[in-house]
């Protein structure tokens, strides 16, 4: 199987070339959820006692059992979201080190808060190995408490803040995700294939705008919320494999942070990105976030860029 950018278990860039059916996909979900007893897990359970099983939809398609980056953020957010706040509070940011592969085995998560206010929480997450010995992940997430009529409507700015913003393409620049599958699986759709992806990209271009709607829960069995759909798609950012090559060169980012303006129930979620890297293999991308009304944040990546 040849594709000239691949997408590696970090993030690196893609040009999906995948065929017009899902009936390969099998998991009903990125992650299967199981209990400390090796039952079906309780999505009530409390989270220690909660294995995360990786789905065939997790892993990224160019690296044998490795997780695709959007998994790994995804399921921190995921965490995060379902720890308790002093009060009504919504997540503005996340930051997520992946400091190491995450492979298809099985996960534990733990969160503690670093600082719990009533304004502010912040909230460490770490991404486990089933028996605790190795630490695969690490995010922080903050929340700031929500009041409704804190500000009110005349205080707006009248400058319309959206008036760049990409427009939604239509059916004809739809990039058929669902038949790619990882090189070394060739039976097993990777986690592009989760997605629809609509997008007009110019590879040879440092400047990129791509729409991705996710289609499948993050655990099976439990709704998507607006955070943990967003913190899944953002790993998409566009990286350097598309302009430097691919074959040669490999690009992974070894981090990744959202910020959030509001949380969006769009399933569509548009990423415009721009790339930039110097000669000694270090580079960063930023992208703004829209949904089809708005901007919804922007995102970052640093780039580790090396030969292969």
């Amino acid at each position: 199987m040849t594709q000239k950018n691949p997408t590696s278990s970090q993030g690196e860039e893609t040009a999906p070339q995948g065929d017009k059916t899902a009936s390969k996909i099998t998991a009903r979900g990125i992650f299967s959820l199981e209990g400390a007893d090796g039952h079906k897990g309780d999505p009530e359970a409390p989270l220690e006692n909660l294995i995360f099983v990786p789905t065939h939809l997790a892993q990224g398609p160019w690296f044998s059992g490795a997780l695709h980056g959007g998994a790994i953020v995804g399921l921190a957010a995921h965490a995060a979201e379902i720890t308790p706040a002093a009060t009504k509070m919504r997540p503005t940011r996340i930051t997520s080190e992946l400091f190491r592969e995450v492979t298809l085995d099985p996960i534990r998560v733990n969160v503690e808060a670093v600082r719990e206010g009533r304004r502010i929480q912040l909230l460490r997450v770490s991404l486990w190995n089933e028996n605790k010995t190795k630490e695969l992940s690490r995010a922080h997430v903050l929340r700031i408490r929500e009041a409704p009529d804190e500000v009110s409507d005349d205080l707006q700015p009248d400058e319309n803040l959206d008036s760049d913003m990409p427009a939604f393409p239509g059916e004809e620049s739809e990039v058929f995700t669902t038949g790619l599958t990882n090189i070394f699986q060739a039976d097993q759709p990777a986690f592009p294939a989760a997605f629809n992806l609509r997008s007009k990209r110019d590879y040879s271009s440092p400047r990129s705008v791509s729409w991705w709607k996710l289609n499948y829960p993050l655990v099976e069995d439990i709704p998507l919320t607006p955070f943990v759909r967003v913190a899944t798609t953002a790993d998409f950012l566009m990286s350097a494999g598309g302009l430097i090559g691919a074959a040669d060169y490999v690009s992974i980012n070894p981090d990744l942070t959202i910020y959030l303006n509001k949380l969006t129930d769009d399933p569509w979620i548009a990423l415009a990105s721009e790339v930039r890297f110097s000669h000694d293999g270090v580079g960063l991308t930023d992208a703004a976030l829209y949904d089809r009304t708005s901007r919804i944040g922007n995102a970052s990546k640093s780039l580790l860029i090396f030969r292969r």
